[in-house]
């Protein structure tokens, strides 16, 4: 969800009026909108941004420190559903699909991914992506 999430970012947002947001002046009824991928990969907030490394969601794991502070990530540099009155309305159902579903499909199911698939660092799935995976489920 960090690397290849659905969202690549938030529900927009339109100013009521003329606003300064971390020094950069926004006129009123502009759309704005945070970019959750440029938070999932920034440096200040993660060890090697770009690496699958399931590690670094546990809090006794050296990847779960940000490399600039040394101490644990600010809470908001991981935040797949958004935040606050518009955060995603399934946020609930995925997280059970999460820990239920998924676990119970990959054990039941015999499956198939063809190898030259899984070495190619450039594959990415989503819904977004241009990339269609194809798997053999027997």
């Amino acid at each position: 969800m960090r690397l290849d999430h659905t969202a690549p970012e938030t529900v927009s947002y339109k100013t009521i009026e003329d606003v300064i947001i971390c020094g950069v002046p926004i006129k009123k009824n502009n759309l704005i909108s945070i970019g959750l991928f440029g938070m999932h990969y920034d440096e200040k907030h993660w060890i090697k941004p770009l690496e699958f490394i399931p590690e670094r969601f546990d809090p006794e794991s050296k990847y779960f420190k940000s490399p600039t502070t040394g101490k644990a990530r600010d809470h908001l540099s991981f935040i797949p559903f958004s935040v606050g009155m518009r955060s995603c309305p399934g946020q609930t159902l995925a997280r059970l699909v999460q820990k239920i579903a998924l676990p119970y499909y990959l054990a039941n199911l015999e499956y198939e991914i063809e190898e030259d698939v899984l070495k190619n660092d450039k594959i990415l799935f989503n819904t977004t992506s241009q990339f269609n995976l194809d798997i053999t489920v027997t």
